[in-house]
């Protein structure tokens, strides 16, 4: 996430590109990294992919689903 936050303003399809990576690599709890790319899909108004994303977000045990709708209702 420090990478993903770091690329951010600098390179945003960079960050893209780490947080896929993360969500094919890591086995830990992905919740972040999801949290940034529907937020990303969201800012370029890619309702396919975000809903891809949340599908994704439901079906992974490495996410915590309640943690990503309380983020993306604010």
């Amino acid at each position: 996430m420090e990478l993903i936050n770091y690329y951010r303003d600098k390179d945003p399809e960079k960050a893209v590109e780490l947080a896929e990576l993360g969500m094919k690599k890591c086995r830990d709890d992905q919740t972040d990294l999801v949290i940034f790319l529907i937020q990303r899909a969201r800012e370029n108004h890619d309702t396919a992919k975000e809903a891809k994303l949340l599908k994704s977000a439901k079906l992974r045990r490495a996410v915590d689903y309640s943690r990503v709708q309380k983020a993306l209702e604010k």
